[in-house]
């Protein structure tokens, strides 16, 4: 599981669990109990989870120099809509208001920004 979590957090969160589970000769269904087992959680949701913490530690780094578009691309979600359903549900908050709470002035975040 230490080689599979260090392939995950190195891709981003973006591996096909199916070929992580194929590239250590396991299937996905044994993939999937092993992940839960000794991590706690599904290899999907823990994708999801990096993909996300790399997410949010692009926008503290870059605050408003770059669209919520391409934060969402270059850490891998489908679309914008997709990085926001992620970002809610992990921070409980829209990337946006996460700025303004996180960053010292608001994370140069305007109300006309998004």
């Amino acid at each position: 599981m230490a080689w599979t979590w260090t392939r995950m957090v190195a891709a981003g969160g973006n591996l096909d669990v199916a070929a992580l589970a194929e590239s250590i000769g396991w299937s996905g269904k044994r993939l999937i109990n092993e992940c839960r087992d000794q991590v706690g959680l599904p290899p999907k949701l823990l994708s999801r989870i990096i993909r996300f913490d790399r997410a949010r530690a692009l926008l503290e780094r870059q605050g408003a120099n770059r669209t919520w578009a391409c934060i969402a691309d270059a850490c891998g979600y489908y679309d914008q809509a997709h990085f926001s359903r992620d970002f809610r549900e992990f921070a409980g908050t829209s990337a946006r208001d996460y700025l303004r709470m996180r960053l010292p002035d608001g994370g140069g975040i305007s109300a006309a920004a998004v």
